[in-house]
């Protein structure tokens, strides 16, 4: 399972950015857990004897993962990361391997909104055809692209 990092600036969790709980080994924010059915760490987990890490951590250093797929054949298990613009990711996850956030990013955070004034969570096509965009503020909104 995955954990996000806990928001962005000006978010803090004691005297820290929220972001920055990626690379603390003694939270859970933005880290991929492996965890047995009755939700107890994994035996194996590459952290597990690492002092004040949790044992259920498996990687770390993740932004928001958003998606965690296993490949039956290989075993390998990938994980689609949502980053800000430039910043979203496709990544093999590795035991113990630290992906970087938010020390290494390809990520330019928001200072403005640009194709709309919004930030776009989800585009679908309706079934009349059109193409329909979801956006993510506090009163966010659903809007249909039409061809003019």
């Amino acid at each position: 399972m995955s954990i996000g990092d806990g928001g962005n600036p000006p978010q803090r969790v004691g005297d820290r950015l929220a972001r920055e709980q990626a690379q603390n080994l003694a939270t859970h924010q933005g880290k991929i857990l492996r965890l047995n059915v009755d939700g107890k760490p994994a035996a194996g987990n590459p952290l597990a004897a690492q002092a004040k890490a949790m044992p259920e951590i498996y990687s770390y250093g993740h932004r928001n993962v958003q998606g965690l797929a296993l490949d039956p054949k290989s075993g390998r298990i990938w994980a689609s990361e949502h980053g800000a613009r430039g910043g979203d990711e496709i990544n093999q996850v590795a035991a113990g391997k630290n992906y970087g956030w938010p020390l290494q990013s390809y990520t330019l955070d928001y200072t403005t909104r640009e194709p709309i004034g919004k930030r776009v969570r989800d585009v679908r096509q309706g079934p009349d055809g059109q193409l329909y965009v979801l956006t993510d503020e506090a009163k966010g909104s659903l809007l249909r692209i039409v061809p003019q």
